[in-house]
């Protein structure tokens, strides 16, 4: 969620210092450095974009419970801005309402009620992680959170305080008031002294029914402590219609207004009041007010999902924190947001503090920012291809929201017919199986958010290249988990006459799968681990392998990997049921994970012999611990953080 401020830093700084002369040579001066690190290194400890110090310091006080009643609330629904609201929409275009009243991105923000808080609250929730303990009730129709206060607690964080160190912080009692999320997680906000926000440390998984801190939710350093989210400077960029923060300097608080909750018509529409006034009096101007994304050339159309589904910062912070963007759909969004490209300068000083928001090919590793993957692609360039290619918001099924017909082959086939007639000779797999589905080669699950992954939008080719030189897993690999990085070369060598690449000696002799998995960064570990639960992979790759080596995940430093590691346990023949807390203490971890070996050494899997040596076992099914323990140690440990 709000994870950004490192970004707005070194956007900010960078920016400011770069951009001077966008005609000449870009530089930046020993001044311009040293300015960009101490804001890398603020923004790294204080990773919430927030309200100027002087409003949280203003109140705070210690106490067992904090009665403060004003605090921030829903924000008010404006009604002078030009908007019309999605009702209104309704009345002449019914069907299209009622398509997008299904969809999630109608109910991505909501008030807090009965009917759209999802988990049942009937008992009183006590919750705790981080050394700090929330519980969550229900009272009559109402929702109450009683936890430690996070103003309190950031302006601790803003004094130096290192918050691991308390243990009592004050408590507060708040009503929640809002939700974001119905489809795979959902959060909660209460109000803050600032007249925004603040996120209730607590989020629900909605497919394993469990609540989860929200610290490990996100794929990110174990070791960067308490987070803290703001809805009113951030969240609320995409999550609402004409978003306005109303920053207030002079009284230090939010006040917030919105056209609408959550993503609706003139979301991607635009303003629509003119257009109904207009309709109403019965003239037949052009509705010139009124954009139609299905009508418009690719990068137009493409840019009205690119405005949120992009990782980037506002181009005037402080413009924005008064009065929200002032950006038309379909203008270029640079003109409103500094997008966080695979060019921008400040991509390395990001990556540095473990901010990788791309692979080193150009390819998004953020899932939910597709538009960041999509202006890569070379349909895209040539402006053939946008985002309504395949997805429909209004002719489709809510998840994932591909339009009718475009799960399969025909999304690439309705341009690229000429393969149509040749796929076996083109993809040299069967045309039932999953290597003749175009998404699967062209568009693996490389990204990640949401605790799983998520496929490329850098629509491309599988080439071993992009391993090699720049780690990103490659698709041929991704479903051959047993094979080799040779194995693949040699078969795109053949091919598709790809040039030969120098290989290790283990690039030549173990399976990819396991380089990633046992001695890659936290998010080649991450990306693995789901694909050793993928079905396709066990179609190609067999199912009686795998568990081994996620059991070995089970102690990983990262909780979403460790995630990530159970859930595709559970999807192995035997592990239905299996009973692992991926939040558990380490001890206790590490049991569950000697618990799966010893299974397997009682039951060692059969195996073929050259299969057994790509995936370190030995012919009798016996794990090669030798070099299984050489690859951990060779584990890269760099700070991984996707900015979600």
């Amino acid at each position: 969620m709000n994870r950004w401020l490192l970004l707005a830093a070194l956007l900010s700084a960078i920016g400011s210092l770069l951009f001077a002369d966008r005609g000449g040579r870009r530089r930046v001066t020993v001044v311009g450095a040293s300015i960009t690190a101490a804001l890398v290194l603020a923004a790294w400890h204080w990773r919430d974009p927030r309200t100027p110090p002087a409003a949280a310091d203003r109140g705070v006080r210690r106490s067992a419970i904090d009665p403060t009643p004003k605090v921030g609330t829903v924000p008010r629904i404006a009604s002078d801005a030009g908007f019309a609201h999605s009702e209104t929409c309704r009345e002449c275009h019914q069907e299209q309402y009622q398509s997008w009243h299904g969809t999630y991105h109608r109910t991505m923000t909501q008030v807090a009620t009965p009917t759209t808080v999802i988990p049942d609250i009937s008992d009183r929730l006590v919750l705790t992680a981080q050394r700090r303990t929330s519980t969550i009730e229900r009272r009559g129709d109402e929702f109450w959170v009683t936890m430690a206060d996070p103003d309190w607690e950031l302006q601790q964080r803003s004094r130096g305080v290192d918050l691991e160190t308390i243990s009592d912080p004050p408590a507060i009692e708040r009503r929640i008031v809002m939700t974001t999320g119905s489809h795979h997680l959902q959060a909660y906000w209460i109000g803050g002294r600032d007249g925004g926000l603040r996120q209730v440390p607590w989020e629900y998984h909605l497919a394993e029914q469990r609540w989860l801190p929200v610290e490990d939710v996100f794929l990110r350093p174990p070791e960067s402590g308490r987070m803290f989210s703001h809805w009113n400077s951030k969240c609320i960029q995409c999550h609402s219609v004409d978003g306005s923060p109303g920053w207030q300097a002079e009284s230090q608080q939010f006040k917030t207004t919105v056209a609408e909750l959550g993503i609706a018509c003139e979301s991607c529409h635009g303003a629509g009041a003119d257009h109904v006034r207009g309709q109403r009096a019965g003239t037949d101007r052009p509705m010139t007010t009124i954009l139609n994304p299905r009508r418009q050339t690719a990068d137009v159309s493409a840019r009205v999902c690119g405005q949120c589904h992009a990782t980037f910062q506002p181009r005037d912070r402080a413009q924005f924190n008064l009065r929200g963007f002032q950006h038309r759909v379909g203008e270029p969004l640079e003109q409103s947001r500094e997008l966080a490209t695979f060019d921008h300068p400040a991509r390395p000083a990001m990556e540095k503090q473990g901010m990788v928001v791309y692979w080193g090919d150009r390819a998004c590793r953020v899932g939910g920012a597709e538009y960041l993957g999509l202006v890569e692609t070379p349909c895209y360039q040539a402006n053939q291809l946008s985002c309504l290619s395949c997805h429909s918001m209004h002719e489709s099924d809510a998840n994932q929201q591909l339009a009718e017909g475009m799960r399969g082959n025909q999304a690439c086939l309705q341009c690229h017919s000429d393969f149509a007639a040749r796929l076996e000779e083109h993809t040299h797999h069967s045309a039932e199986s999953s290597g003749s589905l175009c998404y699967n080669c062209h568009m693996p699950h490389t990204s990640y958010a949401l605790l799983t992954a998520m496929r490329s939008h850098r629509i491309d080719s599988p080439n071993i290249a992009s391993s090699v030189q720049h780690g990103r897993p490659n698709a041929c690999n991704l479903c051959h988990l047993d094979r080799t990085l040779a194995w693949s070369a040699n078969h795109l060598m053949q091919w598709y006459n790809q040039p030969e690449l120098p290989l290790s000696k283990d690039q030549q002799q173990i399976a990819a799968s396991l380089l990633w998995l046992l001695q890659g960064d936290a998010m080649q570990r991450a990306i693995t681990a789901w694909h050793l639960g993928w079905s396709p992979t066990h179609r190609a790759a067999g199912d009686d392998w795998q568990s081994r080596f996620l059991s070995l995940l089970f102690d990983d430093p990262y909780p979403a990997v460790r995630f990530l590691a159970y859930q595709s346990l559970r999807r192995l023949p035997g592990f239905a049921d299996f009973d692992f807390d991926y939040l558990a203490p380490r001890d206790v971890r590490l049991a569950a994970g000697r618990q799966i070996l010893e299974q397997l050494s009682d039951h060692p899997p059969p195996t073929s012999a050259p299969r057994a040596a790509a995936v370190l076992l030995d012919r009798t099914g016996k794990p090669l611990q030798s070099t299984i323990d050489r690859l951990r140690k060779q584990r890269d440990d760099r700070p991984v953080d996707i900015p979600e």
